[in-house]
């Protein structure tokens, strides 16, 4: 992606791969023979896919979104860049409140269309909207719009508005009840056309219709193909268009044999290595490369690692007590010894990005 707003849209997938390799050597021959230098081969981040590999509706439990589905089928309103801290407008072009921040107007942009050629409107938004409503608590995202949401207006074809129960000015961030995406995915919006009259705890969407850049053409446990939509919205208002004609996302099985494909070129991005594979990695291919020169060499992780605990089980519901298994990790030596200084230290749920810093302060 060549301009900044490119690569505000693509900030999702970067930020959940460890590390960027680039190949120039031709070697994997996708089902259509597109060239291996137009073809970008992605690791799967959560590994092979459960079956059926045809269920792609993100309300449902089962659908599995992290093999093309989050970062290049689906787009949201909006994206957070948490490194800026930046509120970028994508398929919106701004929002508003109203003074009493119960009502928040929302203005579509013009000319966006479905990966099909229907025109995306707020009709679409208000279906979507009304579904989960209605549906509510069975699919995924409705609790949080049914406790959030009074109702859900068009104004006209590219305006709408919700009615909040109560005020939030910051239901605008509210991945689980508005089309935002912050880290990973957030509220999705469906076609009304595609949805209407189906029942939306049965349908598996397939293949999935979206406003993003590439359309599925080939799905199965270990392989997800994409080619590139040449008709993409985003192209037609901003001329701009993804490099690669083809995208695989791809389940290689345990990092050894992942290194081993990259080794090959058969692998362009990996999900979590250890410095140790990475650096014997990179001695076999030169191509190979990292978001940093030195440790962590990849870029830090938006969710990292840390302990959970049972907060409704005793002892773990005293507040002291988990201050104190806090006071006790180290997690220094925990990124030093057990992670080979793959990441760094953090205080808590989230990393230092610069978009947080107010916060820290």
């Amino acid at each position: 992606m060549q301009s900044r707003k490119i690569n505000n849209y693509l900030l999702a997938l970067l930020i959940t791969l460890w590390l960027v390799v680039t190949t120039l050597a031709p070697a994997y021959a996708s089902p259509e023979e597109v060239k291996r230098e137009e073809t970008l081969i992605a690791d799967i981040c959560g590994g092979r896919a459960p079956a059926p590999y045809d269920c792609w509706n993100p309300f449902i439990p089962g659908n599995k979104r992290d093999t093309g589905f989050h970062e290049l089928c689906m787009e949201p309103l909006f994206f957070v860049n948490l490194h800026t801290g930046e509120y970028v407008p994508w398929l919106a072009e701004k929002y508003e409140y109203s003074p009493d921040y119960k009502v928040l107007k929302v203005y579509l942009r013009r000319g966006i269309k479905w990966n099909d050629g229907h025109p995306f409107t707020a009709d679409d938004i208000v279906f979507t909207y009304k579904m989960l409503l209605k549906y509510a608590p069975k699919l995924f995202y409705s609790a949080s719009v049914k406790k959030w949401v009074e109702d859900v207006r068009k104004l006209d074809n590219y305006t709408f508005e919700i009615v909040l129960k109560e005020p939030n000015p910051r239901f605008h961030l509210m991945q689980s009840a508005f089309p935002v995406c912050r880290i990973w995915g957030g509220m999705p919006i469906v076609p009304k056309h595609i949805w209407e009259g189906v029942d939306p705890l049965k349908f598996k969407n397939y293949p999935p219709v979206g406003t993003g850049p590439y359309k599925v053409v080939k799905a199965s446990e270990t392989a997800f193909v994409w080619e590139r939509r040449d008709d993409w919205w985003a192209t037609e208002i901003f001329h701009i268009r993804p490099a690669p004609k083809r995208i695989i996302f791809t389940a290689y099985g345990p990092p050894e044999t992942k290194a081993m494909k990259m080794a090959v070129h058969e692998l362009d991005t990996v999900f979590m290595f250890l410095p140790s594979v990475f650096l014997s990695l990179k001695a076999k291919n030169p191509y190979v490369g990292s978001w940093f020169k030195g440790p962590p060499y990849a870029w830090t992780d938006p969710c990292p690692r840390h302990l959970y605990l049972n907060l409704a089980k005793y002892p773990y519901n005293i507040t002291e007590v988990r201050k104190a298994i806090s006071l006790a990790i180290n997690r220094t030596e925990i990124v030093v010894v057990a992670l080979e200084n793959g990441t760094r230290p953090t205080w808590g749920p989230f990393p230092y990005y610069g978009g947080l810093k107010p916060y820290f302060d």
